[in-house]
């Protein structure tokens, strides 16, 4: 059994652009049974995880400069197995973009 969690962001932003943090590439092999069961991303660091099953993504916004994680975990099988998966992304001002 084994579960991939993958993330694809834009790897700068702009403070209050919206950007999206996209979840749904990630997978499971054909063994697990149920499939994925949640999809929850954690869009910054001192930020809650987000269940985002139902879509995949989550659409945010930063409203301070600097480097943030995101974090996404991807939870499938009866056994509630789960894997997680972190990436960097930098908001950055106007001015400095």
């Amino acid at each position: 059994m084994a579960i991939f969690a993958h993330l694809d962001l834009e790897p700068v932003v702009q403070i209050n652009d919206k950007t999206r943090l996209n979840a749904s590439n990630s997978f499971v092999t054909p063994d697990v049974s149920s499939g994925i069961t949640a999809i929850k991303i954690k869009p910054q660091n001192n930020a809650d995880y987000i269940n985002v099953t139902e879509t995949g993504y989550l659409d945010w916004q930063y409203s301070f400069a600097g480097s943030q994680t995101v974090r996404v975990l991807v939870e499938a099988g009866a056994a509630s197995a789960s894997a997680d998966y972190s990436q960097p992304i930098q908001v950055v001002t106007p001015i400095t973009d």
